[in-house]
């Protein structure tokens, strides 16, 4: 017995010395998993407001204590539909609350119900929707986000509404009437907005009603009520302080183009029939092209534009009375409909340059041609070698300057210069001139700096610039150990580049002092920028032999050892003094100590099996299950590796990826080979990138591990 215990304490500490200790089958280590994880997420919102609510402390199923439930573990214990209905229950209260409030008049704290809190609830709802299959939860929480946001901008509206009838009121008393009128103009508009956002916000009522089943009739009605109180409101302003006009439309070109201008006339009358002078009417071509004019002393206009970025074919314009904010007169608008059709332009290059370079700025002018004039504010865009690298807008003249940066992508040589009127099926054609142009290679510079962490990891940094030292950035740099690609790095905004690398031990050439040549470089494929290359010299810190504990999953073999070491103690104190059982039939390979890990667990029925596979498979989906993305994707590729090199005579001394084409080129069954890239691109990306794995890439590597290994399993 003495010899188990000292072997216990040996085992757990050495497991702890290379990161063992990750999971136990006592339940010791899930525990604490557990309990970190309870930490890290918080409770759901409507806890805090229990006190205030009677009913906040009950769930929809009568039961007092789901609001306490984690929503990360909801799943495995069974509450997750419990937790969805309580997060529903209680943001339709919320909204609920806040149309209540706003009848009140309290409309601070009408947007206050449905402010952060409500978003940082809604959130916590959009995590348990995630965590089903079922698709309805998503609708509802962008159904409830949408809800939300609009009586957000409903209770703002309703509220500034008032404080401006206030501000309203007071000018009145105090007998301005010119400052009266413009608040009475703004109170117009926020009214209109009121009730668009009235009519939003029910539909949104209704759409959250028949994905739930939950009634809003009230809240509709609270909301419906304080519409009708500001339209009658406004009514009474609008009744003490305008004359409403009348817009006549007497004639409307049927058929126009850029060409051939769309032309509208017309009468500008008051309600009493007054024709209204020197007024200003206004016709919106597009949102943002329109042209204005003012009524004759006889309340007559006319007025015309060019369409340019009107779509063709029948198309409907907005034709507006627009009152200055002091008038007495209240504005009046019609639709007028004509047919646009197109009109050849033509875009002219004036001058631009001949050569450009890496961030040199490319300068080209022009102008932009339509029935024998300029075309003023119209879109143009320059391309480089079908790179879009600036645009502008024509000025008042019709002519346009570009002044760009030369991109990296633009790869260099002769290449075609392109200013282009980016229209398709409006009024003015499309149109596009192009001249040469030459791009010189520019002359790159780069820096390296290599240190060795610990055993064959190194970290790499350095800056990426051209020769006269300008920043180059997002660029991939390639690094090489002794020739040998081990990983690829990329320019930040600054140039500069970072990188954790693991040197394989493959292209280590001299195994006695771990000299190893290390290089960074840039290819400068399909850009303008040459190639540039450096290296440095370092001596990794290596054991004296090249032996199994120099491979990867170093902690695994080193862990089933020490595990190995606890079950042969077991076996010598059971079997001591019985010499009948000393043929060696006790003793554990291992492979199979392997699998024991360092739970302590008795060694499986098949301890013949020389392939440990289906362990490091398991607990490569033990460290996904606890978040240890890096673990995980390490412990998939170490159980893919281990079952191809028990399976196949592919020489187990190679990189990972010469490992890969060694077993592509041995014929190995389709689906092993799929699932050896899989867990190699993760294994590369943990372990030579230095950049964040996905949980979607180490899952499926994760998922390969265990198919490969249950293939093993039925094959034996």
């Amino acid at each position: 017995m003495a010899v188990v215990v000292l072997t216990v304490i040996v085992v757990s500490a050495g497991c702890s010395s290379v990161g063992f200790a990750r999971s136990s089958s006592t339940g010791v280590a899930d525990s604490t998993v557990s309990s970190l994880s309870s930490l890290s997420v918080a409770e759901p919102l409507g806890v805090l407001d229990a006190a205030k609510e009677p009913n906040n402390s009950t769930a929809a199923n009568g039961s007092a204590e789901s609001h306490h439930v984690n929503p990360s573990k909801a799943k495995e214990n069974g509450q997750l539909s419990e937790l969805d209905r309580w997060y529903l229950s209680h943001l339709s209260s919320q909204l609920g609350s806040s149309t209540v409030k706003i009848n009140r008049g309290q409309y601070r704290k009408a947007h206050s119900v449905v402010g952060s809190k409500y978003d940082d609830m809604l959130g916590r709802y959009v995590d348990v929707a995630e965590r089903t299959d079922s698709k309805r939860d998503d609708r509802i929480a962008r159904q409830l986000n949408e809800t939300g946001t609009q009586q957000r901008t409903y209770v703002t509206a309703v509220r500034r509404y008032h404080r401006l009838h206030g501000r309203y009121q007071t000018a009145k008393e105090n007998g301005k009437e010119r400052k009266a009128r413009k608040l009475a103009r703004r109170l117009n508009h926020l009214q209109k907005k009121i009730s668009n956002t009235n009519d939003r916000l029910t539909h949104s009522y209704g759409n959250v009603s028949n994905s739930t089943g939950k009634q809003f009739k009230k809240e509709v009605r609270s909301v419906h009520r304080e519409t009708n109180n500001v339209t009658k409101q406004q009514m009474d302003v609008r009744k003490n302080e305008f004359t409403k006009t009348r817009l006549t439309v007497r004639s409307v070109q049927k058929r126009t183009s850029y060409r051939n201008p769309l032309r509208v006339t017309g009468v500008l009358r008051s309600v009493n029939g007054t024709t209204l002078a020197n007024r200003t009417v206004r016709l919106r071509l597009t949102p943002n092209h329109t042209v204005t004019t003012k009524t004759r002393s006889d309340g007559t206009f006319s007025i015309s534009g060019r369409p340019r970025a009107v779509h063709l074919g029948t198309q409907p314009f907005d034709l507006r009375y627009v009152p200055a904010d002091d008038s007495v007169y209240l504005g009046d608008n019609r639709t007028v409909e004509s047919t646009v059709n197109p009109t050849r332009a033509k875009v002219v290059l004036h001058r631009s340059d001949d050569t450009a370079s890496f961030q040199r700025h490319v300068t080209a002018s022009g102008s932009v041609r339509a029935a024998g004039g300029t075309v003023t504010s119209v879109p143009v865009v320059l391309f480089a070698d079908g790179k879009r690298i600036g645009s502008t807008t024509t000025g008042s003249d019709g002519i346009f300057h570009f002044r760009s940066k030369l991109p990296a992508n633009v790869s260099a040589g002769k290449r075609t210069l392109r200013v282009q009127l980016p229209y398709h099926g409006q009024a003015l054609r499309r149109a596009k001139a192009t001249t040469a142009i030459r791009v010189r290679q520019t002359p790159t510079s780069l820096s390296l700096t290599g240190n060795v962490t610990q055993g064959r990891n190194v970290t790499v940094h350095g800056r990426l610039t051209t020769k006269d030292g300008r920043t180059v950035p997002n660029r991939s740099v390639a690094v090489l150990a002794n020739g040998t690609p081990i990983g690829t790095v990329e320019t930040d905004a600054n140039g500069t580049y970072r990188s954790q690398l693991r040197v394989p031990p493959s292209v280590v050439h001299n195994q006695s002092n771990g000299t190893v040549v290390l290089a960074t470089n840039f290819g400068g494929g399909g850009t303008n920028l040459a190639a540039s290359r450096t290296r440095t010299r370092m001596t990794l810190q290596l054991p004296g032999t090249d032996s199994v504990f120099d491979r990867e999953w170093l902690p695994l073999v080193l862990g089933g050892a020490l595990a190995g070491l606890l079950l042969i103690g077991g076996v010598y104190v059971r079997r001591r003094g019985d010499s009948t059982e000393s043929n060696g039939e006790g003793t554990v390979s291992p492979e199979a100590a392997i699998a024991a890990d360092t739970t302590g667990d008795s060694i499986a029925s098949d301890s013949d099996s020389d392939d440990p596979s289906d362990e490091l498979a398991e607990r490569a989906n033990a460290a996904l299950t606890a978040g240890d993305l890096n673990r995980a994707a390490e412990l998939a590729y170490a159980a893919v590796r281990s079952h191809l090199e028990t399976t196949t005579a592919v020489e187990p001394r190679l990189t990972h990826w010469e490992f890969y084409r060694a077993c592509r080129a041995a014929n190995i069954d389709e689906d092993e080979r799929r699932g050896l890239e899989t867990v190699t691109n993760a294994f590369e990306r943990v372990s030579f990138t230095g950049t964040t794995v996905s949980s979607t890439l180490v899952s499926d590597a994760v998922r390969s591990a265990e198919k490969i290994g249950h293939g093993s399993d039925s094959d034996g």
